[in-house]
């Protein structure tokens, strides 16, 4: 039964358990399991008959031939010989053993069976060596007595294999666990289960049961930690989430009591626990969560199939190694989960009004509809008073006013305040809209609060905080979102799943291939038994997996998210960084994004005939009080005197040099505490210089000019009488485009009320009375043409309630004036908006800001850049394009056709409001021509998610948003990629200082400039700092002692020890004492001195902001990647890490593949030979590979972002005849090597190996063991397993290495997305160790090396040189042919890559002679064990590596 999924779930289906099903599922297993036991039992003993039976034919055919020649055979028992008649093999087999006098050899046949049966052996004596060949087809290990059929092992295995199988897909996939246990529901019941597909990246889909609700009798199942009802109406079943009311009318929520005893219950059963936690697992039931995975399970079975062709060591070695590998990514897991339980809230104490009175609860406890109180802690300790701060639910704001930090939520540092709900609004609840101003949300921080004293309707509470009603709790509110985002959020990077699975059925075919090849030459060379054949068989077809899998596929993630972090981006979804690497559109905010957060007062003009632009101080008093009382500011922590709020609102009143009290919400002239503060930090820093430097001097001049400021704005706040008191604010309405205030204005000699407004020329243009001039229009146009922000003043007396509609107070105003405000650019944005345009991306604006203001912001950072710019207007039934700049502005047709050619002539400018008439007189097309737009003004949130949404829809295209604020929000979630910009920084990364042309010089390059002056300026303020908490550590040691001797005589004078116990506790509390006091200075000091920062104004506004700003690791739901650095070259790191990752799994894939077919083809080799691979060797190369494969993470991206982007399907033309050639190459060259080796070895040495690996089957190879040497036995069990080193195994496994290696330095693609082959060191050094490794063991420098690793020594000169030569063949060979298919079916991509190549220089190839060097020079060490080179070769390392910390 399917029922309709709500949008953050997938497709939803209702299930119930079918027995049948299951009766069915058990009774088909237990009658396979029966068939083959039965088939089994029956066949037992089949194997050593028929082997028996293929003697006896063997014999006769030899007999017949060799019928001139003796034959005899002889029991061999307790010393004595009896002679049998060959007719008696399978009866004296059971009781001893056969033995044959030859001339040439003794060979002896196996037929020890599973229950320990005694050993037999069927020999012959002859002195023709001509017939080895049929001697050696009675040679084969006889199977077991009780052994059953080839046909009914392999049913058996089968069975077994399927049956784990079938549990480890329920365990995997819920859907293959509802089609096969459970039968689609036709009613909804309490016995049903819900199977919920997720959608992509959130997590795994699952099966939850459904429960009856006691209280509602709704059918509810809870998935993901949220809970969810399944309703049925009209004939129709759908979900939603179990959720509380909350668009019931404002009215409702305001007239609320509170619950009752009875209420608390109910609802406690439908809501459950405000529980906001997340219990992590242990980390043994992490690590068993990671060993059931798909990858380890295989690997595990592979391991069990080597361990049943007798490589015990191996087998040991690799569940070692899984399990290792395993348990970090578990320990990982755990990490993460940890960060994650770090957001959780801790239970608080909480007052609530309940049953009529107010009574402390739990903040577990709370239910949607109670009434609770909250008030901001005053605490000295930073982290208990967060804790204690930290808002437990979504709540509204019923009375009183607060401060709230929102920064978890928006990315915005700056606070928000919050008003109650009014009264008698009878308007449904809009959480999220209209109403958000009275909404306070889960998980953000109370900065302060403000009682409501004139409430009567509740009894006052004891804490004397906000009273508020409880909207949503647990997972269902904000936080419990963000956690939910954060936690089923898919962590792996992959490249595309459909080609992966394509790519492994190739691979799987091939394998099949190969293996059915080998069984059936097996079969017929008759060497071997057919259930040993059927082991090597499987084995081949199990190789489609490298054992490095696991590892390569977590290299790609891990390295992007470390190299991301080192960039100052913190990531909460990680699969979006592959995307990064596809994107094509680049979209950006303007204030406090392509600008500053801060505004600068640019100037003034007065409500006077003059209409000139004046310095801001000097404002008319009319439009000084509008500036300094119309406003939302707040404090800053608990320092009353230190401002913050909206930008443009601080600028203001610090432009016309007032000061605001925030506890009195009085604003008056002088700001003289803003610049002592300045004069403190000036004070602070000198300390770090001497008197002497030149730094100092600067220091000290600017001090004197920074004292005369403070003393005279105290000097005019001593003088003036004038404030201004708000009374009632109507906040900032973006529909409005306004805000205003009542307030009352004191002069000192009398008191007025006024209504005073503020907001845009346009919006304020319709609420003037006839005070408005002529040149009202004009006057604001001009000055927004220069890039301005202007803000239209008005005002009115009032004689009115304080408390009255907002529709009064907005109406008939006189006009005051025009503030201009401008925003410096970031220094670098104009640098990383030409790099995104150098590298083909499309940058775009989109603002809330005017037109003409974002226009000129747009020209300054490049964004535009042809002569005239055309805005869409659009009328009633009409649209036009229409001149931007002008006065005689010039108007053309519009035709959607005919856009894409506009764009190429004009720069093409619209707002949300004519983009949306014309699409409603032009139709859909409009959204389709969006993409040739550069700038989109006065944006709302949704119109900016529009935006973005029609370029991913209509044009295809990858869209990565940069912004900030909770205005960017929506745009920033409906991205491609989202980056926030945490706000806060003033004008951090500003300046004109050290700027240059750099016109002719690339984009990045200059960005790389930038960066490293932003090193150097780093390193220097971290010198001062350190040198600054020196000198206070060394005065507070100073005071230590002073501490203590009063400690001494406090418990003295309170009657307390003083002797030894006593002054150990007195040490305590001064300890204490000292290390708060460090603390103190530390968050002084931190505001001396910002690497962004120009200007001691702009420390000082940044280090009022620091308290409030995200701390690292912290999450933030305004996007999936969030910076903690004033630019938006997080954009460009991004994007370049995001290509680097790409590609990265990309090639990953391309050595998946080719290692694969050399593992498959190089066992069967091995194994039509009948030879095997030694376990030290294995194990060895498990290492080297292991170890080669990390220098993956060295691949790290370019500091310069290309036109071109890279590859990205695994079956395009360059990679896939790439791939095809170089598996050739590596087969020919290994197909050529096995016959090297067996004609060098010839068929009787061949035999004999094969002859070696049968007896120690059979153990009757005994080693060595030293009788004084305790750890000897367990040395010959786990190290000393019997191996005949032998030509084919060393050629076979050194050319493999080789080739595998060579996998990896011919599919290392790097420049121009990331460093090029000759940077990545650690893939040469690979390289270098693998080739002078393989010359090494060739030449046999040291002979012990060669016998631990089980070498066999090669013939001669001509042989070790065809083998290197192979070895090049297959390294250089292979680079060729995919170097020659790039350039035929990717020549854009060759010429680059040939481009990058005859752009290196010497100094960049010096590093990988170097690392020559050092192999060479290590194997000479090794090979002379000669301490003085190795203790000189240890030295010159050193130097070196000093040398280069050092640069």
């Amino acid at each position: 039964m399917e029922v309709e999924n709500p949008p953050n779930l997938g497709r939803c289906t209702v299930h119930v358990v079918d027995q049948t099903k299951r009766t069915a599922l058990l009774g088909l297993l237990v009658l396979l399991y029966a068939v083959a036991l039965q088939w089994a039992w029956s066949t037992m003993g089949d194997p050593y008959s028929d082997a028996v039976e293929e003697a006896r034919r063997i014999h006769d055919s030899f007999m017949k031939e060799e019928a001139k020649k003796p034959k005899r055979v002889e029991w061999v028992e307790d010393e004595e010989e009896e002679i049998f008649d060959i007719d008696s093999v399978e009866e004296a087999g059971s009781r001893g053993k056969w033995k044959a006098d030859e001339a040439d050899y003794e060979d002896i046949a196996d037929t020890d069976g599973l229950d320990g049966a005694d050993d037999g052996s069927v020999q012959f004596d002859n002195d023709d060596t001509t017939n080895t060949t049929m001697a050696a087809k009675l040679r084969k290990a006889l199977p077991s007595e009780t052994l059953p059929s080839a046909g009914a092992a392999s049913m058996l295995f089968l069975v077994v294999t399927c049956n784990a199988l079938f549990f480890l897909l329920c365990h995997w996939y819920a859907s293959f666990k509802a089609a096969t246990q459970y039968s689609p529901a036709k009613k909804v019941t309490k016995d049903c289960h819900v199977l919920v597909m997720t959608l992509a990246h959130h997590g795994e889909p699952g099966i939850s049961k459904i429960f009856q609700n006691e209280v509602t009798g709704d059918m509810t199942f809870c998935f993901q930690r949220r809970n969810y009802i399944i309703k049925e109406e009209d004939g129709r079943a759908f979900i939603v989430p179990v959720s509380p009311p909350t668009t019931d009318s404002v009215q409702s929520y305001v007239t609320s009591k509170g619950l009752e005893h009875d209420d608390v219950e109910k609802r406690f059963k439908i809501y459950g626990e405000n529980r906001l936690s997340i219990v992590p697992p242990t980390l043994f039931t992490m690590w068993r969560q990671q060993l059931l995975s798909p990858i380890p399970v295989f690997q595990f079975f592979s391991s069990v199939l080597w361990m049943l062709d007798e490589y015990w060591q191996y087998t040991f070695f690799t569940f070692f190694t899984i399990m290792l590998l395993e348990f970090g990514t578990a320990f990982q897991r755990l990490r993460t989960l940890g960060q994650l339980t770090k957001m959780s809230m801790k239970p608080t104490a909480v007052l609530a009004f309940r049953d009529g009175k107010w009574m402390e609860i739990s903040s577990l406890q709370l239910l949607p509809g109670d009434i609770i109180s909250l008030a901001a802690t005053k605490s000295k300790d930073k982290q208990a008073q967060e804790s204690a701060d930290v808002i437990p639910c979504d709540c509204l704001l019923l009375g009183g006013s607060a401060i709230v930090n929102e920064a978890s939520l928006t990315g915005e540092s700056v606070p928000a305040m919050k008003d109650a709900a009014p009264a008698n609004e009878t308007k449904a609840l809009e959480m999220e809209g209209v109403h958000r101003i009275h909404t306070l949300f889960s998980g953000t921080t109370l900065v302060d609060t403000k009682e409501d004293a004139t409430q009567t309707r509740l009894p006052k509470p004891s804490n004397n905080g906000i009273i508020c009603c409880v909207l949503r709790t647990g997972f269902g509110s904000s936080q419990g979102g963000l956690m939910q985002m954060i936690e089923f959020s898919t962590e792996g990077v992959t490249g595309d799943s459909r080609e992966t699975f394509y790519a492994l059925l190739f691979l799987l075919a091939f394998a099949i291939i190969a293996a059915v090849y080998v069984f059936q030459k097996g079969l017929a060379k008759g060497d071997r038994t057919t259930h040993e054949l059927l082991v090597k068989s499987v084995l081949i077809i199990t190789s489609v997996v490298p054992r490095q899998l696991p590892m390569q596929m977590a290299l790609a993630v891990n390295t992007a998210l470390m190299a991301l972090v080192k960039a100052g981006v913190m990531c909460t979804e990680p699969f979006r960084v592959p995307l990064a690497g596809k994107i094509s559109h680049t979209l950006f905010d303007k204030t406090g994004t392509l600008t500053t957060d801060t505004l600068i007062p640019a100037g003034i003009v007065n409500a006077d005939k003059s209409h000139e632009l004046m310095p801001v101080n000097k404002a008319s008093e009319k439009a000084a009080i509008i500036l300094a009382g119309c406003h939302s500011l707040v404090a800053s922590g608990d320092d009353e005197t230190s401002i913050v709020g909206d930008p443009i609102e601080v600028a203001a009143i610090r432009g016309i040099e007032w000061r605001y009290d925030v506890k009195k919400q009085t604003a008056s002239r002088g700001n003289w505490e803003d610049k002592e503060k300045i004069v403190k930090n000036i004070e602070m820093q000198m300390k770090a210089y001497k008197q002497t430097t030149k730094r100092y001097k600067e220091l000290a001049a600017d001090l004197e000019v920074k004292k005369k400021e403070a003393k005279a704005a105290r000097d005019i706040a001593e003088s003036s009488k004038l404030s201004v008191q708000i009374k009632h604010r109507f906040h900032f309405s973006s529909k409005l485009q306004r805000m205003s205030v009542i307030a009352e204005v004191r002069d000192g000699r009398s008191t007025q009320q006024l209504c005073l407004v503020k907001g845009s020329p346009e919006a304020l243009s319709k609420l003037l009375n006839d005070s408005k001039p002529d040149w009202f229009t004009s006057s604001y146009t001009k000055l927004m043409e220069q890039g301005m922000r202007v803000l239209a003043l008005g005002y009115k007396p009032w004689d009115g309630p304080s408390k009255a509609e907002r529709e009064q107070v907005e109406s008939n105003l006189t006009f005051a004036g025009f503030i201009a405000f401008s925003c410096r650019i970031r220094n670098d944005t104009p640098a990383v908006v030409r790099s995104l345009k150098e590298s083909d991306h499309s940058v775009v604006m989109v603002t809330g800001d005017g037109l003409l203001t974002a226009l000129h912001v747009a020209k300054e950072v490049g964004i535009t850049n042809h002569k005239e710019s055309f805005t869409l207007e659009a009328g009633d039934d009409n649209v036009a394009w229409v001149q931007a700049i002008g006065e005689d502005k010039a108007r053309l047709a519009f035709d959607v056709s005919e856009v894409a050619d506009m764009h190429k002539k004009y720069d093409l400018l619209t707002t949300e409001d004519n983009l949306c008439k014309a699409a409603d007189i032009v139709g859909e097309g409009m959204w389709s021509v969006t993409q040739y737009f550069k700038v989109f003004a006065r944006m709302s949130p949704n119109g900016k998610a529009k935006v973005i949404r029609s370029l991913q829809e209509r044009q295809g295209a990858h869209v990565l948003m940069c912004g900030d604020g909770s205005n960017d929000v929506g745009a920033l979630k409906q991205a491609d990629v989202g980056l926030a910009l945490l706000s806060g920084y003033g004008n951090a990364n500003t300046g004109d200082e050290d700027k240059k042309d750099e016109a002719d010089v690339p984009a990045e390059v200059a960005l790389n400039r930038h960066q490293q002056a932003m090193d150097e300026k780093a390193k220097k303020v971290a010198a001062e700092k350190r040198e600054l908490m020196k000198q206070k550590q060394q005065e507070l040691s100073v005071k230590q002692r002073q501490w203590l001797e009063e400690e001494i005589q406090a418990r003295e004078a309170r009657g307390e020890d003083t002797g030894v116990f006593g002054q150990m506790a007195a040490m305590k509390v001064v300890l204490k004492r000292f290390q708060d006091e460090m603390k103190k200075e530390e968050r002084e000091v931190s505001k001396v001195g910002n690497v962004f920062a120009p200007t001691m104004d702009d420390v000082l506004a940044s280090a009022e902001m620091d308290s409030l700003m995200i701390r690292p690791g912290d999450a933030s739901v305004a996007a999936s990647f969030t910076s903690r650095l004033p630019t938006i070259k997080s954009t460009v790191d991004l994007i370049r890490q995001g290509r680097c990752t790409l590609l990265s799994a990309l090639q990953q894939q391309q050595i998946m593949m080719l290692e694969s077919l050399i593992s498959a083809f190089t066992l069967s080799a091995l194994s039509l030979e009948g030879a095997r691979q030694s376990e030290r060797q294995m194990m060895a190369s498990g290492w080297l590979l292991s170890i080669a494969t990390l220098s993956f993470s060295y691949a790290t991206p370019v500091d310069r972002m290309h036109p071109e982007r890279p590859l990205r399907s695994l079956f395009h033309p360059a990679i896939f005849i790439s791939m095809a050639g170089q598996a050739v190459i590596h087969i020919g060259c290994m197909y050529r090597a096995v016959q090297m080796a067996t004609d060098a070895m010839g068929p009787e040495e061949l035999a004999s190996v094969v002859e070696f690996h049968r007896k120690a089957k059979l153990n009757e190879i005994e080693e060595e063991v030293d009788p004084d040497d305790p750890l000897a036995y367990f040395s010959n069990a786990f190290w000393s397993t019997p191996f005949k080193p032998n030509l084919l195994n060393t050629v076979v496994f050194l050319v493999e290495t080789a080739q595998i290696i060579a996998v990896l330095f011919v599919n290392y693609k790097g420049r121009p997305w990331m460093k090029g082959l000759s940077e990545n060191h650690a893939l040469f050094l690979s390289l270098f160790i693998t080739f002078a490794g393989i010359a090494y063991v060739a030449w046999a420098v040291s002979p012990e090396l060669n016998a631990m690793l089980h070498f066999a020594p090669f013939p001669d000169d001509a042989f070790r040189w065809e083998t290197i030569a192979l070895v090049a063949t297959s390294t250089f060979g292979t680079f060729f042919w995919d170097r020659l298919a790039t350039a035929i079916f990717a020549p854009r991509i060759f010429r680059i890559m040939v481009d990058e190549a005859l752009a290196t220089r010497i100094t960049d190839i010096i590093p990988i002679f170097t690392s020559l060097f050092k192999v060479c020079f290590g194997f000479i060490a090794i090979s002379t064990v000669n301490p003085l080179l190795l203790i000189g070769g240890y030295y010159l390392y050193n130097k070196a590596n000093k040398k280069e910390l050092g640069e």
